[in-house]
């Protein structure tokens, strides 16, 4: 095979490995919630609130995690977690009065649900986490009007605002870092999306062989022009 034949070769290997990324791909999906504080009893691990102090959730859902997704009759599902075995798919991050705490290692449990019925979408998300006790952080949303009517997806975007359905409410309970913790807070507004997308193990490799091809094929080529130089 000449060289014209090998780099044609190798570019269609390669076109249709990248091809593939956007069917056979893991999806990371991004969730967040915003509102105020209504009541709270953080230990100071917040620096010390009172009631009315901004909030920003962040749920980190990789879809390749926990026990994979779960198809229902209007959305989806994703969890795990030590508990049940599986590595947890769902991470999270809490953001108030300029602290974040993040709820990523010792997780014990962890779900994202997302479901869309007639005109109403409604989206939630929790993490059972195990530092120096056990606790949750739970959120729910649901907004009306904004539904499509049919089954929701991870894959989809969405933004949803007050007039929020209730329970529109977050709870974190338990201890973290040796500190007593609770709040109960409103949350105002919901958004998420796809932030990206990661190719399989079986998508890598099919690329991988075929930059290969087109690397030895380059070499040979540069070899044989050494040669007759």
């Amino acid at each position: 095979m000449n060289i014209k034949h090998l780099l044609g070769a190798s570019a269609l290997a390669a076109s249709i490995a990248l091809g593939a990324v956007g069917s056979a791909s893991a999806l990371v999906y991004e969730q967040l919630y915003t509102g105020t504080v209504a009541l709270a009893v953080d230990g100071g691990l917040f620096g010390g609130l009172s009631g009315g102090e901004a909030f920003t959730v962040r749920f980190v859902t990789d879809t390749d995690l926990g026990s994979g997704i779960v198809d229902g009759p209007d959305g989806q599902t994703i969890e795990g977690g030590s508990i049940s075995g599986a590595s947890a798919p769902v991470t999270a991050f809490i953001t108030i009065n300029g602290y974040t705490e993040s709820f990523i290692d010792n997780i014990v449990q962890s779900r994202s649900q997302i479901f869309s019925s007639g005109g109403q979408l409604d989206v939630a998300n929790s993490v059972v986490y195990q530092a120096s006790g056990v606790g949750e952080l739970n959120i729910l949303a649901g907004a009306a009007g904004v539904g499509s009517g049919l089954p929701a997806t991870f894959g989809q975007s969405y933004a949803l605002s007050s007039p929020l359905q209730s329970p529109t409410y977050l709870i974190v309970l338990g201890t973290l870092n040796d500190r007593g913790v609770y709040f109960e807070m409103t949350v105002t507004s919901a958004s998420g999306g796809v932030i990206s997308a990661v190719p399989e193990p079986a998508t890598w490799a099919l690329m991988m062989s075929g930059f290969a091809v087109l690397g030895g094929a380059l070499r040979v080529n540069r070899g044989r022009q050494h040669v007759t130089a």
